[in-house]
């Protein structure tokens, strides 16, 4: 149709072409006739009912005879002012449908511009109003909406920076403070770049959503607010001043074990209940506050994941992972796992409190040590970071400190591997013992897998759980000064 409408339009301008003009500017003139023709075609079919009206099932046809008799320049004219004053229309009527849309919903919060009247507006905001506003960078995209965008100036002018917490691969934790509230926050800065390259984004948002859900909780660390930039995201949590666990306690007696044992096994069983998975307990992730209490952080590698659900991420921290994600690592075979694989990194920082050092999982052709830990960021979509961690795991010599120990825990092992536990185990009392083998069970479905387990056992006998929950036993009491750092 739009063929034979061209050739009309083009036979037309032939036959109204003047006897003596060049062939540049017959071609110009061709072209112009055939554009207006179609367009004048188009719109003089069609007619719109109202102003109002901007739905396609407004248009209606009307008869050709009622087209009126113009020349093609001013059809032209008369249809694109037709145009033009329905798209105004329908821009108009948009724009109101929105605002009365977000009344309905308190959350949404819709663009200045869009909130207030152009009749209220000064020439100054109407000269900002008619400016372009240029599309969202991918970058800042890329982390909306749980992150919103801000600019260094606020961080500034809202709070004081009192030096470096931490620092790593992963970012830097710095100490600020409110300038109005004179409150004490820490402030985690990540570069996107390196998230991006990590391919991290989904990780950083859910632990933003995890720590945002479970933040209330009295053991784990709350998060305050978080916001991006164009090169860098923010996470402002509460600042927990006490520090790490095991740099700050030399010593651990019985009795604070016993407590400290169950105030991380409270957050660990709350978490589990609230459809979560740690996966990355260990002793940098165990900070005290002030009073000495028990504050989880850092959910990096945490997950939601429903009771009764399995996972086959492989990650974590090599000395606190869990023998099956250890195996799975070392043979790259495809294994599940669940909730059991936090009790088992619990078994392992009480096996450091009782005794100082780590337990080992030992199979046939494979050896881990006691060396710095290494944290394994997600590799499932990366075989060459896989390959890497199993030459790592090769690699690594079997640690002199940890000689074979047969134990019941040993002897309850199947063939695939075992656990090998350090020598001052042979020194801790009966109960201690029995804490280590339930909780460093090689096979995931015998180990301690609940907080209603882990208080049946000789280890809490006479512990008052309640009491641990509400924080009413008092961490210094339990210590002697000399055991501080």
């Amino acid at each position: 149709m739009g063929n034979l409408i061209s050739r009309s339009a083009n036979r037309t301008a032939h036959e109204e072409q003047p006897p003596h003009t060049n062939s540049a500017t017959n071609t110009n003139r061709i072209r112009f006739s055939a554009s207006s023709s179609s367009l004048a075609n188009f719109t003089s079919k069609y007619l719109f009912r109202s102003r109002r009206s901007y739905s396609l099932s407004t248009i209606n046809p009307i008869a050709s005879s009622e087209q009126p008799t113009k020349t093609s320049h001013q059809r032209f004219g008369w249809n694109f002012a037709i145009l033009n004053r329905n798209a105004s229309n329908l821009i108009s009527r948009s724009r109101s449908r929105l605002v009365n849309f977000s009344r309905s919903l308190p959350h949404i919060t819709l663009p200045h511009f869009l909130t207030r009247s152009t009749s209220t507006l000064s020439p100054d905001e109407l000269a900002t109003q008619s400016r372009s506003i240029w599309p969202t960078p991918t970058i800042v995209l890329l982390f909306s909406p749980q992150f919103k965008l801000i600019n260094l100036e606020y961080l500034n002018e809202t709070y004081k920076f009192h030096g470096v917490i931490a620092s790593g691969a992963f970012g830097t934790v710095y100490r600020v403070i409110d300038r109005n509230e004179k409150t004490e926050f820490a402030l985690k800065v990540l570069e996107k770049s390196q998230i991006i390259r990590d391919k991290a984004v989904r990780q950083l948002k859910n632990e933003v959503d995890i720590q945002s859900v479970c933040g209330h909780n009295t053991f784990i660390v709350k998060l305050i607010a978080f916001w991006q930039s164009h090169r860098e995201i923010y996470l402002l949590s509460e600042y927990i001043g006490g520090g790490e666990l095991f740099d700050t306690i030399r010593k651990f007696p019985y009795k604070l074990v016993q407590l400290y044992v169950a105030e991380i096994a409270v957050a660990l069983d709350f978490l589990h209940n609230a459809g979560v998975i740690y996966r990355d307990l260990k002793a940098e992730n165990i900070l005290l506050d002030d009073a000495f209490h028990i504050k989880l952080t850092d959910f990096g590698l945490s997950k939601f994941l429903k009771i009764g659900q399995r996972t086959h991420t492989l990650c974590g921290t090599l000395q606190y992972m869990a023998p099956e994600i250890l195996l799975a690592i070392r043979s790259g075979d495809f294994v599940e796992y669940d909730h059991s694989v936090d009790w088992y990194s619990l078994g392992v920082v009480a096996c450091r409190m009782l005794t100082n050092q780590l337990p080992e999982v030992v199979e046939a052709e494979m050896k881990t040590s006691t060396s710095n830990p290494t944290s394994i960021s997600d590799f499932t979509d990366n075989s060459r970071a896989n390959n890497k961690l199993r030459d790592e795991l090769n690699r690594l010599p079997l640690s002199p400190t940890l000689p074979a120990l047969k134990s019941k825990c040993n002897d309850r092992q199947s063939t695939q591997g075992t656990v090998r536990l350090p020598v001052e185990y042979s020194t801790l009392p009966s109960d201690g013992q029995d804490l280590l083998e339930r909780l460093l069970e090689f096979r995931p479905e015998r180990r301690i897998r609940s907080i209603f387990s882990l208080q049946r056992i000789a280890f809490f006998m006479g512990f008052n759980f309640d009491d641990a929950k509400k924080k009413k036993i008092n961490p210094l009491d339990l210590m002697d000064s000399t055991e501080i750092y």
